[in-house]
């Protein structure tokens, strides 16, 4: 590294550092990422207890006391119960079990009726509620039809041939999908947004306040001063992930994760093998920022144009994961296959090393033809004056 180049460098860290307030700015995504993700967890969490109780509205609940008592050992109950705040929001839009009155009679001549459930799905929480409900109705049904072939001297094991023991073979890690997709957006998100206020600065910033016409006149060339943007920039984006990752390592702590069978560890081996993937990446945000930003004519522009990338860690693991087939050749995209080996780890699973360190080649591929484009423009004044 020659002394122009580190000096370039070393000038353009200094910038970066100056401007404490939007440095802060572009950070506090790495702590705002995971406390998200934590406070939805534990809302989901809390809203997951299968004992949670039901209130449900039964017209007709005298005719039925016994299915009614089958409902209550399971935790369904009757409005009117309950306490006025555990019933709260189960009374707008209650879920209705509609027993009609001949059900007695039908029941005693071992007949068919039929119970009829009411439900506004869209309401929250009320889809599952009527699956509990429906499950319970189910279960009283089965028991009922029993007794009656018992009655009869039949075999009840006549009409269950067959019964079916579900095993999950999925590890509690291998559970954590959920969890390590939303980490996966997090932390390339992370890397894009922490990058985005040096990236203005250092390029439209830099032209505005005519700074960057001074710089080119010194004798300096134009790869040396975009070589020590892109280093600046990317190590901003790689601390923007390294933050989020370690951030998340700590508040996932405070979240019960074992309560929904799902198991988390994100321990320093395991960021720091993430964070050699996210290196390439880093880089690559650089580069793709830095091009929007000089492509533009002001300040403004350059921040108009570059809040859209911030789109790009979203959009293309969101268009993978709707892929019905994903082909091999999507693991070596930028982003794509960053995302990829994120979920890998976390869940784990074997590694296609090949794929990420063909992915890592690719993204480092592009961003160096954005830069080796950059190099060029630098070197007309209509870029340097934006010159339209």
């Amino acid at each position: 590294m020659n002394v122009v180049f580190r000096t370039l460098l070393h000038k353009e860290i200094i910038d970066a550092m100056r401007d404490r307030r939007a440095l802060m700015g572009a950070l506090v995504y790495a702590l705002f990422g995971p406390l998200v993700l934590a406070g939805a967890l534990n809302f989901a969490i809390a809203n997951n207890k299968e004992d949670k109780a039901i209130y449900i509205a039964i017209n007709g609940a005298e005719f039925a006391p016994v299915l009614v008592e089958k409902l209550r050992q399971n935790y369904i109950y009757p409005l009117g119960e309950g306490s006025q705040d555990a019933e709260a929001r189960w009374q707008e839009h209650p879920i209705t079990l509609d027993i009609p009155a001949h059900y007695p009679e039908k029941i005693a001549s071992a007949e068919a009726l039929t119970l009829t459930l009411w439900v506004n799905s869209a309401e929250e929480g009320r889809a599952s509620a009527q699956r509990r409900v429906r499950a319970v109705l189910q279960q009283y049904g089965n028991e009922l039809a029993t007794y009656r072939l018992v009655l009869r001297g039949i075999d009840a094991s006549l009409l269950q041939p067959f019964s079916v023991a579900l095993h999950d073979r999925a590890s509690a890690q291998e559970k954590s999908g959920m969890v390590m997709g939303m980490l996966a957006v997090f932390v390339l998100m992370s890397v894009f947004v922490a990058s985005t206020s040096i990236a203005i600065d250092t390029s439209a910033g830099e032209r505005e306040r005519n700074a960057l016409e001074l710089i080119l006149i010194q004798p300096i060339t134009t790869t040396q001063l975009i070589g020590a943007k892109l280093i600046a920039v990317s190590m901003l984006g790689s601390l923007g992930a390294l933050l989020t990752l370690c951030v998340t390592s700590l508040v996932m702590g405070f979240v019960p994760l074992a309560k929904m069978g799902i198991g988390f560890e994100l321990d320093a081996l395991t960021i720091a093998t993430i964070m050699l993937a996210m290196l390439p990446l880093a880089v690559f945000a650089a580069a793709f920022q830095l091009f929007c930003a000089f492509q533009a004519k002001s300040f403004k522009e350059a921040q108009s144009y570059i809040s859209l990338t911030i789109m790009i860690p979203l959009t293309i693991p969101f268009a993978v994961q709707f892929m019905p087939h994903k082909p091999n050749w999507v693991d070596w995209v930028p982003v794509a296959s960053q995302s990829s080996l994120i979920e890998h780890i976390a869940k784990g699973q074997p590694i296609d090393w090949l794929a990420v360190i063909t992915g890592a080649c690719l993204t480092l591929l592009l961003a160096g033809l954005l830069a080796g484009w950059l190099t060029r423009t630098l070197k007309s004044e209509k870029a340097i004056l934006a010159l339209s």
